[in-house]
């Protein structure tokens, strides 16, 4: 093949074939589809008082719904793979080694939601006056620890290996009311509702996905079919989804309430 024939047909290969700056969004919205909508009720502060409500009260944070748009706050989404849910995708170069940080400057964790993808690290960080521990419990794929964290101080946690059942649930045990949650995804494309239940998982190489969404209260926003065994019930809590070259893939509003999640 001549070079001009090669260079022809690197140019039509170019032309017809999926490009790298192919990437789309998927975007909805959580809306709570009960009458009453819950209130966000005060946290039992019963330590440290002075300290921990300096800045006003502390909430519970387990719900947190807008009374007008009824949009349900912090639910993560993240895409995974079409054909094989349980297969991760690869955490972007840009994105691996990154450090990502957990702080407690006034009795409560930043943030609630916490992503760590694969070959990142988790460091928790203590900005309060008084002393935290940072309690958390991750079972055969850890971590699992409970060390306590000074005032100023901070504890390296390492890597939180991605896993399909994201959530594992971080605490202090001085300060009962305080919690989170490390969403240790085995993707990178993901998103978390705002105040309004809004959400958008931008930057999503075109192509085929099934989405998958997680709220600590409501559970899982799309629940297995009736009768899935429980060793298939992480691959199929989840809808497909298709993602366009250029702009967003907009789903319906999503309502939701904690008694859909069987």
């Amino acid at each position: 093949m001549t070079r001009s024939a090669f260079a022809l047909a690197a140019l039509a290969v170019a032309l017809t074939g999926p490009s790298v700056h192919a990437q789309g969004s998927v975007k909805s919205q959580v809306i709570w589809s009960a009458e009453i909508i819950p209130v966000n009720a005060p946290a039992n502060v019963d330590k440290d008082k002075m300290v921990c409500l300096a800045k006003g009260p502390i909430l519970k944070d387990e719900l947190i719904i807008d009374p007008k748009t009824k949009g349900v706050k912090n639910v993560v989404f993240w895409l995974v793979d079409a054909t094989n849910p349980l297969r991760p995708i690869p955490t972007p170069k840009a994105l691996e080694k990154k450090v990502v940080t957990i702080d407690q400057p006034c009795c409560t964790f930043i943030e609630r939601i916490t992503v760590v993808l694969d070959t990142q690290t988790l460091v928790v960080k203590n900005a309060a006056p008084i002393g935290h521990n940072f309690a958390i419990n991750g079972g055969m794929a850890g971590p699992n620890l409970n060390v306590l964290i000074p005032s100023g101080g901070s504890a390296n946690i390492g890597a939180v290996a991605p896993r399909s059942f994201s959530p594992v649930m971080y605490s202090c045990s001085i300060h009962a009311w305080m919690k989170g949650w490390v969403m240790a995804l085995p993707s990178p494309y993901y998103a978390i509702t705002d105040a309004e239940g809004r959400f958008e998982i931008k930057d999503v190489p075109a192509g085929e996905y099934r989405l998958v969404g997680w709220h600590e209260q409501i559970g899982w926003i799309f629940p297995a079919p009736k009768g899935t065994p429980n060793a298939l019930l992480p691959a199929r809590r989840n809808v497909p989804v298709t993602v366009k070259a250029t702009g967003a893939t907009e789903l319906k509003p999503l309502p939701r309430k904690v008694e859909d999640d069987d």
